[in-house]
């Protein structure tokens, strides 16, 4: 490994029928990675490793138009530069 960006990728999806019309999904993801590259160049502004989790719960009817979702995007708060 010489040292340069690595980024790693996880996801999943689990959906389970609750009920005859009703059904709950949970949705998560992770990304990686170990560091980055500076922002236009600029001194400081390379960023740090970081792990970012997004997760989602569903119910929604299985042949039906209703859907209820809570949906978390960077769960952590993490804060970085994208260049």
């Amino acid at each position: 490994y010489g040292g340069g960006p690595f980024q790693v990728n996880a996801g999943f999806t689990y959906d389970v029928a609750v009920s005859n019309d009703w059904s709950l999904s949970l949705s998560g993801d992770v990304n990686y990675r170990n560091k980055g590259f500076p922002t236009l160049r600029q001194p400081g502004t390379r960023v740090p490793a970081r792990t970012l989790i997004n997760a989602s719960l569903r119910v929604y009817q299985t042949d039906g138009p209703w859907e209820f979702s809570l949906i978390c995007s960077n769960c952590g708060n993490d804060h970085y530069v994208y260049s």
